[in-house]
């Protein structure tokens, strides 16, 4: 793919615009939108920024040309061929007074550019008025961490890393968390997203169903009976052992008073008998 001269040594490339009469104009997406407040829903809500996107599909003729740095070709030369493996990121703008946002892909030669040829490919690739005059102080990565100026941008981004310019009055983490909505945007998830990372967040495992500690309302009724039939069986299990009990101490007693021995003095009574045998 055909790409631009380098931008002042730093070698960021704009889309091709018109580079070639052959070359048909490839289509490039840029994000832009507005942040807007939303109604809490409830008191600890704390999702009260919303995101609206105005998507625009533009050829990169539609807007400047090729690029050139100093020194290199004018308009409608054969773009210079970039030294290193080309790197691209995704620069964020934004302004905190009107809420306005805008999402640019940028490719630069990982040999040459630095971090500050991000702030300056500003001026030569956003589409809005107010973001493209605004001075941004430097440039910060999702976390908030500002990255330094003069060394190469290599250092940070490695592929399509989104990279966001700090608005002046702001610092690194103020500005991540501006754009902690904007990012956060299942919209602006889905385009920011590789193909392969699309295809596998549609293929979603079914959930796995869920096995519950508690016991089901069949199991309890039948614990239930269970512990019943066991009380009545052990308190039927007691009355029985206390009436063999019972029954024991009689048999033995009656059995000792018949094989008693007939001693001087002893009284039968009428219908009382001895044995040697007992019971």
């Amino acid at each position: 793919m055909p790409r631009a001269a380098s931008s002042r040594g730093g070698g960021a490339s704009v889309s091709p615009s018109t580079t070639s009469a052959a070359s048909a104009p490839k289509k490039k997406r840029r994000i832009i939108g507005k942040l807007f407040k939303k109604k809490k829903k409830q008191h600890d809500d704390q999702s009260v920024v919303g995101v609206a996107l105005d998507q625009e599909d533009l050829t990169n003729g539609a807007r400047s040309s090729s690029v050139s740095s100093p020194g290199s070709p004018g308009r409608g030369a054969v773009a210079a061929k970039p030294v290193g493996k080309p790197i691209q990121v995704v620069l964020l703008l934004m302004d905190p007074s009107s809420r306005k946002f805008e999402l640019l892909q940028l490719e630069f030669d990982s040999e040459k550019a630095k971090v500050s040829d991000v702030l300056r490919q500003i001026g030569l690739s956003a589409t809005e008025n107010t973001l493209r005059q605004m001075n941004y102080t430097a440039v910060c990565d999702r976390t908030g961490m500002e990255m330094i100026a003069s060394m190469k941008l290599s250092r940070f981004c490695q592929k399509n890393d989104v990279v966001m310019a700090i608005p002046p009055g702001l610092n690194g983490s103020e500005t991540a968390k501006l754009a902690k909505p904007i990012l956060g945007d299942p919209n602006v998830e889905e385009m920011l997203a590789p193909k392969g990372e699309k295809v596998r967040s549609k293929r979603k495992d079914p959930p796995m169903k869920r096995i519950s500690e508690e016991p089901s309302k069949n199991t309890a009724r039948v614990s239930a009976a269970v512990i019943e039939r066991n009380l009545g069986s052990s308190f039927q299990t007691t009355i029985l052992r206390l009436l063999f009990a019972g029954l024991a101490i009689f048999v033995a007693k009656h059995h000792r008073d018949m094989t008693s021995q007939l001693v001087h003095g002893s009284v039968l009574h009428p219908g009382e008998w001895r044995s040697r045998v007992g019971v």
